[in-house]
């Protein structure tokens, strides 16, 4: 499903999502990820990160 040209859903959709995803509905979700999608991969870069220590066996450090 494509409806604008810098928003793209993937995988499969079924008719009733497009009840749910809306024109309106995927304009604002393209927003949020034009104002918060670096932060987003970044944050998941990170935990993958912390994911990849844990599996090594280091524990993880919490503030006092």
């Amino acid at each position: 499903m494509q409806l604008f040209a810098d928003i793209q859903v993937i995988g499969h959709t079924p008719p009733a999502y497009h009840e749910i995803l809306t024109p309106e509905a995927l304009a604002f979700v393209a927003k949020l990820q034009r104002a918060f999608g670096g932060r987003r991969r970044e944050l998941l870069q990170r935990r993958k990160e912390v994911q990849r220590r844990l599996h090594q066996g280091v524990m993880p450090a919490f503030l006092p």
